[in-house]
């Protein structure tokens, strides 16, 4: 189920800097590392990931990445602690950019309502542990003269909380 953020629950939204944004919790299974999504994602959106049950894993230090074979699609770094879940373990909340370049192209002249599956991976990169391993399904999202344009992997268009005199956005090269 896709949730716009509306105010400032979480970050202020500014249109003309981000995509669609949905809201996903990621449950991991550390011992399979596998998970579970709680909501359907498209191409074209941010998605603000909750990521639950990341075990003794700090979550600065995480990085979740999309793949197809080597190439990476999607990429996130900015993980901060959003809460504990009911074991007592701290999550990780941040925003994945799935407005890129290079997800745009590969469903470019796709049907609409196209899904794919892709690779997606966690890492505790102080660690040196792979938390997660596993699959996930990609909506294609038909392109509306409204959305801003795809940016490359690795430009993270960042929302950040309102200023005093309004919402503001920055971006920045992560």
């Amino acid at each position: 189920m896709k949730l716009p953020i509306i105010g400032a629950l979480f970050l202020s939204l500014c249109l003309t800097a981000a995509a669609s944004i949905t809201n996903s919790v990621l449950t991991i299974d550390l011992s399979s590392k596998t998970m579970t999504a709680s909501s359907t994602i498209a191409i074209r959106e941010t998605i603000y990931v909750s990521l639950v049950n990341i075990g003794a894993s700090t979550p600065a230090n995480l990085v979740l990445r999309v793949v197809r074979e080597t190439n990476a699609y999607a990429n996130a770094t900015n993980f901060t602690a959003a809460g504990t879940d009911t074991n007592g373990n701290v999550m990780a909340y941040g925003p994945l950019d799935l407005n890129t370049t290079e997800l745009v192209d590969y469903y470019e002249g796709l049907n609409p309502t196209v899904s794919r599956e892709w690779s997606l991976a966690v890492w505790d990169t102080s660690i040196g542990r792979l938390l997660v391993n596993d699959y996930i399904d990609i909506q294609n999202n038909p392109y509306d003269e409204s959305m801003p344009g795809p940016s490359p992997v690795g430009v993270l268009y960042l929302i950040d909380a309102p200023a005093t005199d309004g919402p503001y956005c920055r971006w920045s090269n992560a």
